[in-house]
């Protein structure tokens, strides 16, 4: 229910799941066919590939109404994690890797 939080333009955007269960689905479908990995970066290697793929595939998808509620978007964000830097561009992009 945490999705009710957000404006009601974008609520249907982010109430989905169905990019998560695509990369999931689709890690999985990579790695069955090898039957074994010869060490946990290859592993590793065939996940980032798929985030890598994923995101060129979901990135150029435009959010219907987004513009209108960036603005909201950026003060819930300040609220949680302070302010965002002035080159970054994390409400511009969509992105399914995770940094250390």
């Amino acid at each position: 229910m945490t999705y009710l939080k957000y404006p009601k333009e974008i609520r249907k955007t982010i109430y989905t799941t169905n990019p998560l269960e695509r990369f999931i689905k689709e890690v999985k479908r990579r790695t069955k066919v090898i039957e074994v990995f010869p060490d946990p970066e290859a592993c590793s290697k065939v996940v980032y590939l798929v985030a890598q793929e994923m995101n060129e595939k979901y990135g150029r998808r435009a959010v219907l109404e987004f513009s209108s509620v960036k603005g909201d978007l950026l003060h819930i964000r300040r609220g949680k994690y302070g302010p965002v830097e002035a080159d970054s561009q994390e409400l511009c992009t969509v992105s399914y890797t995770q940094t250390s």
